[in-house]
């Protein structure tokens, strides 16, 4: 499952553990409403947003705390990023947001990331807790790729972020996605890509004015290069209608557009 070119944190948990953990963390968090209704308003389902594990992050650190309380009972915490021990107990660290499983062609949750309630510093931020902040046997989270939709097809659609790729993949009929947390965040794309079973071409979904900055243009350029000499997959980007941003934009409104001439 984790092989290859993919360059892992010393100490870093088996995937296996990871997943039982951060599945068993998620099953003890709730969603709040004003949560859900974002995620609603996106385009997703109260099916697939439940089917998704999507989380609130517990504002109350003792609450977070409780948690790891009982998942060290449970399963061996140390090298699972966002725990952390502090005053001889387990911890979990967190920031007010939507907690994000970020998912391999199997199902399995290799990590999770939150969507920040308060973005004036970057939407995004992966659970991490790395020990080079100062958190005690932490562990520092990886730039993972996020699989979802139907993974037997034989084209994939590319775009930035999880939660993207969840809502266009939905808003599509389930067509396989896949998530990178940036343009140039790909260490482990050639290694997921190679997971997928019937694999032959790329199309590239990154938000329109991404496109306009010159270091993403390049970073898609290499990523092209070293698809077509190290797998051999097309690749080709996608253009939508300029009003939309975002992939998973476009394909909301498109939706909507043909509900309301219905």
């Amino acid at each position: 499952m984790e092989k290859g070119r993919r360059i892992l944190p010393a100490g870093l948990a088996p995937l296996g553990i990871r997943h039982d953990v951060y599945y068993d963390m998620l099953s003890m968090m709730t969603l709040s409403e004003a949560h859900r209704q974002n995620l609603l308003n996106r385009g997703l389902s109260q099916q697939r947003i439940d089917a998704n594990m999507y989380r609130t992050v517990p504002a109350d650190w003792r609450q977070r705390r409780e948690i790891a309380y009982i998942l060290a009972k449970r399963y061996p915490l140390a090298g699972v990023p966002g725990f952390f021990t502090r005053s001889g107990g387990w911890s979990l660290w967190g920031k007010p947001g939507i907690l994000i499983p970020y998912l391999t062609v199997d199902g399995y949750i290799q990590g999770v990331q939150i969507r920040l309630d308060d973005d004036s510093d970057g939407k995004y931020r992966w659970l991490s807790s790395n020990p080079d902040y100062g958190y005690e046997n932490g562990t520092a989270a990886c730039s993972w790729i996020h699989v979802t939709g139907d993974i037997t097809r034989d084209t994939a659609c590319i775009t930035e972020g999880g939660l993207k790729g969840d809502v266009a993949s939905f808003l599509r009929g389930d067509a396989l996605f896949i998530g990178v947390p940036g343009a140039g965040n790909t260490e482990f794309l050639v290694d997921t890509l190679s997971t997928l079973p019937n694999l032959k071409r790329l199309v590239g979904c990154y938000d329109r004015d991404q496109m306009k900055n010159g270091n993403v243009c390049a970073a898609v350029e290499k990523m092209e290069r070293e698809l077509r000499t190290q797998m051999g997959i097309q690749y080709e980007p996608f253009a939508w209608d300029n009003r939309y941003n975002g992939i998973d934009d476009y394909l909301l409104a498109r939706k909507n557009g043909r509900r309301k001439s219905a």
